[in-house]
C-alpha cells in the first residue's frame, strides 16, 4: 500500500503543477487578447479620425462647389456682363470654403483635447 501511496501522491504533484502551468498559460491567452483588442481599437480610432477628416474636407468643398453649380446653369442672373462677377465669387466661395473647413477642424481639435 506504500507503494501506491507514494504514486498517488507524486500523482497530485504532478496534477497541481499542471494546474499552476495552465492557469499560467490562461493569464498570458488574456493578457494576450486585452492587447489584440486595444490594437484594433487603435486602428478603429484612427479609421473614425480619417473619415471625420474625410467629411470635414467634402463639406468644405460642397460649399464652393455650390457656387460653381449655381452659376454653371446657364441662368441669366445679370452677372454674365459684370467683367470680375467670376472673379468675386470664386474667391467667396473658395474663403467660404476654406472658413467652413477651419471651423471644422477646430471644433474637431476641442472635442478631441476634451
Amino acid at each position: 500500500h506504500e507503494a501506491v501511496e507514494l504514486l498517488l501522491e507524486e500523482y497530485v504533484r504532478q496534477m497541481a503543477s499542471v494546474l499552476t502551468e495552465a492557469q499560467a498559460l490562461k493569464k498570458r491567452v488574456a493578457s494576450a487578447s486585452e492587447l489584440a483588442q486595444l490594437h484594433l481599437d487603435i486602428s478603429r480610432n484612427r479609421m473614425v479620425a480619417t473619415n471625420v477628416h474625410l467629411s470635414m474636407v467634402s463639406t468644405a468643398l460642397a460649399v464652393v462647389m455650390t457656387a460653381s453649380g449655381v452659376f454653371g446653369m446657364n441662368l441669366h442672373s445679370g452677372l454674365e456682363t459684370d467683367a470680375s462677377a467670376f472673379q468675386i465669387v470664386t474667391a467667396s466661395s473658395s474663403a467660404l470654403g476654406g472658413c467652413m473647413l477651419a471651423a471644422c477642424w477646430s471644433c474637431n481639435r476641442m472635442v478631441a483635447t476634451n
